[in-house]
């Protein structure tokens, strides 16, 4: 009987982040909120971008074996992670959902939760698409070149 209740008890807190009530944006704040998260998106972007390329000249410049391959395995996704941060960082400021996400350092999640926000807001996301293929890309490009 312990077993069955320790099993129901991990069950559900493991899936409380999947249940998480989606809260939209309230109408009266759409358009602000649209225009924050889209100058958002505009001046995040290049930052991030110049960010993955000086990622690739550290990963060039670092002797340490071991702060290369940390470089090479989480250099670029920890960029990217940062760039869906300021985002949700935006939509926090007109609903909370900090207390929605779960405790992660993969920017899956939070895309996930950031998402149905961009898309009920009508937010162009071919920009942001852009940037994590380009990131993406690169990953490639750093893998490919140092034989992962």
């Amino acid at each position: 009987m312990k077993k069955f209740l320790l099993f129901i008890c991990i069950t559900i807190f493991l899936c409380l982040p999947v249940f998480a009530k989606y809260q939209p944006i309230p109408q009266k704040y759409s358009i602000q909120y649209r225009n924050e998260i889209n100058k958002t998106i505009k001046y995040q972007i290049p930052i991030s971008k110049k960010n993955i390329i000086d990622v690739f000249k550290e990963i060039e410049n670092e002797e340490n074996i071991y702060i290369k391959n940390y470089l090479i395995e989480q250099g670029i996704n920890s960029i990217i992670f940062e760039f869906y941060t300021e985002l949700i960082n935006v939509t926090n400021k007109y609903v909370n959902i900090k207390n929605d996400i779960p405790p992660t350092d993969w920017y899956g999640d939070l895309e996930k939760i950031l998402i149905p926000y961009l898309e009920d807001n009508n937010i162009n996301k071919s920009k942001i698409n852009s940037f994590i293929n380009f990131a993406k890309n690169k990953q490639i490009e750093i893998e490919r070149k140092y034989n992962r």
